[in-house]
């Protein structure tokens, strides 16, 4: 018959104060690195939210150039973002987008009967500055 020593076990009573303080330092390490990526997801779904928006508003015109096609063959709605023709659809877009500087561009290549809008505006959640544009071609 085998004799297994007798452990005191009187001496082991709870969870030692260092034991606490790294379980307690590696709960909050895991709560911070929840938080970041949360974040970077919030700023993600609000860029991909301003984008869809683009989408819309960039169709939404080029629907404004086929409805009224014989105007738009003859290269009339080629303008600038700061034209007049343009001020309500640019103030929606920046309501939209929410940024002040967001621009839209319509060119009219002739030769190939094609509109190119560009709509341009800046995101500051992609990087510090970040420029973002989108560019769509339209046949009349």
């Amino acid at each position: 018959m085998t004799k297994f020593p007798i452990v005191n076990l009187a001496r082991q009573r709870g969870v030692s104060l260092l034991e606490v303080m790294i379980a307690v330092l590696v709960l909050g390490i895991g709560l911070l690195g929840v938080a970041g990526v949360q974040t970077a997801s919030l700023r993600n779904v609000q860029s991909s939210y301003e984008r869809s928006q683009a989408v819309i508003l960039m169709d939404m015109l080029a629907e404004t150039l086929r409805a009224d096609a014989r105007n738009a063959r003859l290269g009339n709605y080629s303008v600038a973002c700061d034209h007049e023709a343009l001020k309500a659809w640019t103030a929606m877009v920046r309501n939209a987008l929410n940024n002040t500087e967001a621009c839209v561009d319509i060119d009219w290549d002739a030769a190939q009967s094609v509109y190119t809008l560009t709509l341009s505006w800046t995101d500051g959640r992609i990087a510090i500055g970040g420029a973002s544009s989108l560019s769509l071609q339209v046949a009349p």
